[in-house]
């Protein structure tokens, strides 16, 4: 964060920082850094020499430095280099289910161009089940597809954010099928 006015910005990454090292450098206004990854911590290749001089720098100056994950921390630890970590849009588990149902998850804005019937077509090749969740741009087309392909796929409207914890806990894929190749996304 850089304190303009009274103001705080987080520089997302170290190479942006480059601008809150200047401010530091020349009017002494701290800067704060989240970082998502580093060079830190890799195998040494020389190649990497400059990235990692400058990670170093960058980090080192920086008031505070906020990372996504605690082997990141763990890097920057070995380096001198205090972190925070901070899951941004997650709330992580601590144990992972590791028994799952074969279950893959679609969630879209659905309309024919999205085409859900290979969702369907994806169930028969690969024996799992399908859901399809999201809002639907007509109710007519979802009540047809649910007519013809709802024993096939479960269909689901929007998921709140409690459903898609469950989901995904407790099934093993998610998938961005982005199938809009022409036409509107969106139907009158």
């Amino acid at each position: 964060m850089r304190d303009i006015e009274g103001e705080k910005i987080l520089y997302m990454d170290q190479f942006v920082a480059l601008t809150g090292l200047l401010n530091l450098l020349l009017y002494g206004k701290q800067y704060y850094v989240f970082l998502h990854e580093t060079v830190l911590g890799r195998e040494f290749n020389v190649k990497n020499l400059p990235l990692i001089i400058y990670d170093k720098f960058i980090l080192k100056h920086a008031k505070i430095v906020i990372t996504n994950s605690k082997l990141n921390q763990r890097i920057l630890a070995s380096y001198g280099i205090k972190s925070t970590v901070a899951h941004l849009g997650c709330n992580p588990t601590e144990k992972l289910n590791l028994v799952r149902e074969p279950l893959i998850i679609n969630v879209f804005m659905w309309n024919r161009f999205r085409r859900p019937e290979i969702c369907v077509e994806l169930t028969k090749r690969i024996n799992a089940k399908v859901l399809i969740a999201g809002n639907w741009t007509r109710d007519d087309y979802k009540d047809e597809f649910i007519e013809k392909f709802g024993s096939v796929v479960k269909v689901t409207g929007p998921l709140n954010e409690d459903n898609w914890v469950n989901y995904t806990i407790k099934h093993h894929f998610t998938s961005d099928l982005d199938t809009v190749k022409e036409g509107p996304d969106l139907e009158e």
